[in-house]
């Protein structure tokens, strides 16, 4: 900002924090944009990467939120994008037993949790709520779908993936860019 100038006012009324914080903790500001930026910038990049380590075969294997992963819920989306392995392909590669990859991308609060003074305990709190942020994708909520009339409990729907042999990945990240340990 220039000098004599007043910060701006968010959707709420409250004033913008000088660093910007504010509107990444707010309640009232959406965050899906950035969301999706993440999500579409970390899917780009394991478009280049995977086929070059060889655990798929084409940069189309990544499919962002994909449909009908859960068959009682085919319109629900576990995951921001999924990578289907390709077992196909060079005996020499990398092998998962997995079939797909689920990756669920979480934006933490920028809000600490509390007043750290020392440069350790800000980050080994930061840590902690991307830990905390990864721990709740773990524990999803339960879903309907109303135009199969069925409702899973979260403990179902993992179920469903873990039976289809997919694993759920969640990327855990701060407004400021750090990863998660999961994603780390």
């Amino acid at each position: 900002l220039w000098p004599g100038t007043e910060l701006p006012i968010c959707f709420c009324g409250k004033r913008m924090d000088q660093y910007g914080d504010h509107c990444l903790s707010c309640q009232r500001h959406c965050k899906t944009p950035m969301h999706n930026s993440i999500r579409d910038g970390l899917a780009r990049l394991l478009e280049e990467i995977l086929p070059l380590v060889r655990l798929i075969g084409s940069p189309t294997a990544i499919q962002k939120e994909p449909r009908g992963i859960i068959k009682a819920l085919p319109n629900t989306r576990p995951f921001d994008f999924s990578i289907l392995f390709d077992h196909l392909l060079d005996e020499s590669a990398w092998r998962t037993p997995l079939f797909k990859l689920g990756v669920d991308v979480t934006v933490i609060s920028s809000a600490p949790l509390s007043h750290s003074n020392t440069s350790v305990a800000r980050k080994n709190e930061i840590k902690l709520r991307l830990r905390e942020g990864e721990r709740k994708k773990f524990q999803r909520r339960g879903r309907s779908d109303k135009d199969t009339q069925m409702t899973l409990s979260g403990d179902d729907i993992t179920g469903e993936y873990l039976r289809q042999n997919m694993a759920l990945l969640p990327f855990a990240v701060s407004p400021h860019g750090r990863l998660g340990s999961l994603a780390e």
